[in-house]
């Protein structure tokens, strides 16, 4: 998530994330255009744990459309490093609630960038493993593999 770094102290700044983050999230269990319009890049790339990838526009499109998909995004275990005053990378776990679906645990990477003074979330990506049968019926569990492009 791109989010404005004032010069203040950089535990200020690692709030800022965290906040976007959580301001992101939040408008897509409600789902709000507006919240992630307003801390996502024009560039965004996101990576979904399905390996699926959407630019911004499918994503909002996505989670405003048709019935509600997100029931709930809990983060844990965050951490926010910057990279000098224009970059941070948040990453940790997210427990993820999706409409009929049990929660599923994401390993979360989010990359900030300022903007002109302005937040915008750049891209993110989350991988988790995935069940899969094998041809003798017997269950595996394979990692999805998730990117997101600088």
């Amino acid at each position: 998530m791109l989010l404005s770094f004032p010069a203040p102290a950089a535990a200020d700044s690692e709030q800022l994330v965290s906040d976007a983050a959580a301001g992101w999230t939040a408008g897509a269990v409600n789902q709000e255009a507006a919240a992630p319009g307003r801390f996502f890049a024009g560039d965004l790339e996101y990576a979904h744990a399905s390996a699926l990838t959407q630019n911004k526009e499918a994503y909002i499109a996505a989670v405003v459309k048709g019935p509600a998909r997100y029931e709930s995004f809990t983060f844990s275990e965050v951490k926010v490093k910057l990279h000098g005053k224009t970059v941070a990378v948040l990453s940790g776990h997210c427990d993820v609630k999706m409409t009929g679906l049990e929660v599923f645990r994401v390993r979360t990477l989010q990359v900030y960038l300022e903007n002109n003074g302005q937040g915008r979330k750049h891209g993110a990506a989350a991988s988790t493993p995935f069940r899969r049968r094998d041809a003798s019926g017997a269950s595996r569990l394979l990692p999805s593999l998730c990117r997101s492009r600088p």
